[in-house]
């Protein structure tokens, strides 16, 4: 397509945290620059890492080799798929960074990067910088706001290249992750930052995308029925220069007509595909997972369609159970196979026990997640979704269980457990050598055996 690709976003936002918190900047992108949101984004998995992967590579982080700081066979990530590569391929210039260094999307659960990755990246700056954020007021390095010069950096990166097409990804989190309300604070700088990219021109052949990761998980918004959509339902959205219309008429009409349809980050990484071979014919590079955003996504699509596990399908209707003996026998069985999880550290982290059982809902046959996740009550299997508090570390959890009828048996999976309210340095014992183990571990030195 000859357009370049700034793709700009921040962590745990949804899409309505995204109307409550940026409402200036977001008036603009869409009345004035006519931005369009996908409203069907869902998400494929849990935390930052699990979604961004599929987006950037096209794969999950079970079909990569392992990079898992856990795995002392581990590889870093060079050898990921990442799109940037592509995008080089064509004669890109590539541009990646985020606000972390320490905790950043591939050095938090991952080993990171041997190489810098991109041909321009932030993270040298972020090693030398965190450093000294305790000399300085709260966000501010030096006199200057953090996120300032995190956009500013961007900034940079268009004066230098100029009409040079570039793939370029920010991702911040510093004002997102914690508190979406934090947000406010970006809105009247992110509306002057998008005005400034519309005047100087280089709206005019770069593809603007705007999004997020997933909604917040673990604010106190959280553990309300909205706060479990929204968690599944982060922004996502493209505005496009005013050429790709006359150029591209029937690309820019079926992404038109998809923006209401269920989408997930495979289909945004078969997009990228697509605008670097748009007249070649379709490929597939996510495993039958993901549609380019210019082709039609049918309207009939369910979750289980593109392989989004029940328990974060936004699409799926759920009816509470009011079944006291399921209840507990459900709670149970997840609480052991978290400490079951936590056996290998189990000098370091505490035995979890079943404190409270909040409440439990059975997906039911409709809201569009297809017979393959919801089963009448004749067939081999059902789902059930249940959230629990543990003790001594006050956890509460929410996990999807997977019921097998003839053989009353219960199947539970970590990939299916999310963990729904704060757990602060409450894991720190192993933070640094089981990171995937965090929403599960209370360390014994708080006080506990």
């Amino acid at each position: 397509m000859g357009y370049g690709v700034f793709m700009f976003g921040f962590d745990s936002m949804s899409r309505m945290a995204w109307l409550r918190n940026l409402p200036k900047s977001r008036e603009f992108y869409t009345r004035d620059l006519k931005g369009m949101e996908l409203t069907g984004y869902n998400i494929v998995g849990d935390a930052t890492v699990n979604n961004l992967l599929p987006l950037l590579t096209g794969q999950s982080l079970k079909d990569l080799y392992s990079a898992r700081w856990d795995d002392p066979y581990a590889s870093h990530v060079d050898d990921f798929p990442f799109i940037w590569k592509s995008f080089k391929s064509a004669g890109y210039v590539t541009a990646w960074g985020e606000d972390k260094a320490y905790g950043g999307t591939f050095q938090m659960r991952l080993v990171g990067f041997n190489s810098t990755p991109t041909d321009h990246s932030m993270r040298p700056y972020y090693v030398a910088a965190e450093s000294m954020y305790a000399n300085f007021l709260p966000y501010c390095v030096g006199s200057e706001p953090r996120h300032i010069r995190f956009l500013n950096w961007f900034k940079d990166v268009f004066k230098m290249y100029g009409r040079k097409p570039k793939f370029v990804f920010g991702f911040h989190a510093e004002f997102s992750h914690d508190n979406n309300n934090q947000m406010k604070k970006m809105d009247d700088d992110l509306l002057t930052y998008l005005k400034y990219l519309n005047t100087s021109g280089y709206l005019d052949h770069t593809i603007l995308i705007l999004m997020s990761d997933h909604g917040a998980r673990i604010d106190q918004i959280r553990g309300t029925p909205q706060g479990k959509l929204e968690e599944r339902l982060p922004y996502f959205s493209f505005r496009f220069p005013p050429s790709f219309k006359k150029s591209f008429p029937e690309e820019f009409l079926n992404f038109k007509n998809n923006r209401p349809r269920l989408v997930t980050p495979f289909d945004v990484y078969e997009t990228f595909h697509h605008m670097l071979n748009v007249r070649g014919p379709p490929v597939d590079h996510s495993k039958n997972r993901g549609t380019s955003l210019f082709r039609v996504i049918p309207k009939t699509r369910t979750c289980a369609d593109v392989e989004v596990k029940p328990h974060f399908c936004s699409c799926a209707n759920l009816k509470e159970v009011k079944n006291e003996s399921m209840l507990n026998r459900l709670s149970n069985e997840v609480v052991a196979y978290i400490n079951n999880q936590t056996n290998k550290v189990r000098n370091l982290c505490s035995i979890l026990s079943l404190a409270e059982v909040i409440n439990i809902f059975k997906y039911t046959t409709h809201g569009g997640t297809s017979n393959q996740h919801e089963p009448d009550p004749a067939s081999l299997f059902q789902f059930y979704q249940v959230t629990f508090r543990t003790s001594p570390n006050d956890g509460v959890y929410e996990a999807t269980v997977k019921h097998l009828v003839p053989s009353d048996t219960l199947v539970v999976s970590d990939w299916q457990i999310s963990r729904i309210n704060r757990y602060g340095d409450a894991a720190a014992c192993i933070e640094q050598t089981f990171p995937f183990l965090r929403q599960f571990c209370f360390c014994k030195n708080n006080g506990n055996t």
